[in-house]
């Protein structure tokens, strides 16, 4: 148990954070990429929630870890899980705690939600994203500028991509199902 004590907080440059770190990144592009999918395709899929889940779950435990992972204060390695705990809980934890939200599940139990209802309400998982920043704010000067122009390009795509979706999702509903029946109905009459 004393040498539990004595190796905790973990230094925030070793290999098991930097896993753990893999592990919540891994989470947060999934979810980023699964809620706009869910949002824009109007999707309904089973293993898809599933798979939310257990990424929550898993973002979950990585925040919990975040508690025993020490960090760097003014070049020097802070190892109390004291003051760790206090910094987190003063900086990132309330984000992460919004994103952990069910916020569907909440919806799904008034009765009054749909899929549409409950992707939407899942878009608090889009909040996930700063942690791929502070992710590759890690990382070497140059590797992080290229990284992190990387990331901003990609996500500025998939959010292109979800307002293009959207749009033509919404083209196809507004022609399909409310002008083109009125429109065949004219031409059914004259003939």
């Amino acid at each position: 148990m004393e040498r539990l004590q004595q190796s905790l907080p973990l230094s925030p440059s070793s290999r098991l954070v930097l896993v753990l770190d893999l592990a919540v990144l891994t989470t947060v592009v999934y979810s980023y990429l699964a809620v706009c999918y869910q949002a824009a395709f109007h999707s309904s899929l089973t293993w898809l929630l599933v798979l939310f889940y257990i990424c929550d779950a898993l973002y979950f435990l990585g925040v919990f870890a975040r508690f025993f992972v020490g960090y760097k204060d003014r070049g020097v390695v802070v190892r109390s899980v004291r003051k760790s705990a206090v910094r987190l809980l003063k900086t990132t934890f309330i984000v992460d705690v919004l994103s952990l939200l069910p916020l569907e599940l909440l919806a799904l139990a008034a009765g009054d939600a749909t899929f549409t209802v409950a992707a939407l309400l899942r878009l608090n998982r889009v909040l996930r994203c700063y942690r791929l920043f502070l992710f590759f704010s890690k990382l070497q000067p140059v590797t992080y500028n290229h990284a992190l122009a990387l990331v901003v390009y990609d996500v500025a795509s998939l959010r292109i991509l979800y307002m293009v979706c959207s749009m033509v999702e919404y083209i196809r509903t507004w022609v399909f199902v409310y002008h083109l029946p009125i429109v065949c109905g004219c031409v059914y009459a004259c003939v």
